[in-house]
């Protein structure tokens, strides 16, 4: 693939991020045969991150030159048995998707029953949490030694949009926490 921007392993799959194509490449692992080449958005999306969290779940960051997006991939229901392989050839569709979860978003990780993104554009880390109330915070310390944190609930922020039956899509409210913010550099004084 051209452009690429993220290689990881879950079991014995390894998935290829190729940005330009718009394609999750999979292929075995270890021999490194090609298993599919998923084509599920464009170059304008810009995914950028892969991060299998279940051997059937991989989660894609969809940078998109502004506002991002997190897309959860499954296996396709019309998959394939490989006759010279034990492998199974499966290609990948789109599941859920969390719109407008920061801008310009990058890296993916799991984390508290949700996900830590950067929001680049903004400067800030931001924690995920799918099925929440639709609200956006600041999390803070507030001193407390176990290490808990305050948050201070603001305005709603997003929701999941998850494939259903015919194409439909419901959709599911996420919390946004944001739990650091890189304070901007000052105004040069003239």
């Amino acid at each position: 693939s051209r452009f690429t921007h993220d290689a990881v392993r879950a079991g014995s799959r390894v998935h290829v991020c190729n940005t330009d194509g718009g394609e999750v490449v999979t292929l075995a692992y270890p021999g490194m045969e090609q298993l599919s080449a998923s084509k599920l958005f464009t170059s304008k999306d810009h995914a950028n991150t892969l991060a299998p969290f279940t051997a059937d779940q991989l989660w894609v960051v969809l940078h998109n030159l502004g506002k991002s997006d997190i897309v959860q991939l499954v296996p396709s229901s019309s998959s394939s048995s490989s006759s010279s392989s034990s492998v199974q050839k499966t290609a990948l569709v789109e599941h859920a998707r969390l719109r407008g979860v920061g801008d310009k978003a990058h890296g993916l990780i799991a984390w508290e029953g949700g996900f830590l993104t950067l929001d680049s554009d903004n400067g800030r880390l931001l924690w995920i949490q799918p099925g929440g109330d639709g609200s956006s915070s600041h999390g803070s310390s507030d001193g407390d030694s176990s290490g808990s944190r305050s948050r201070s609930r603001s305005s709603s922020q997003g929701s999941i949009q998850q494939a259903g039956q015919a194409d439909s899509v419901a959709s599911i409210p996420y919390t946004r926490v944001v739990l650091h913010e890189v304070p901007p550099d000052p105004q040069p004084q003239f």
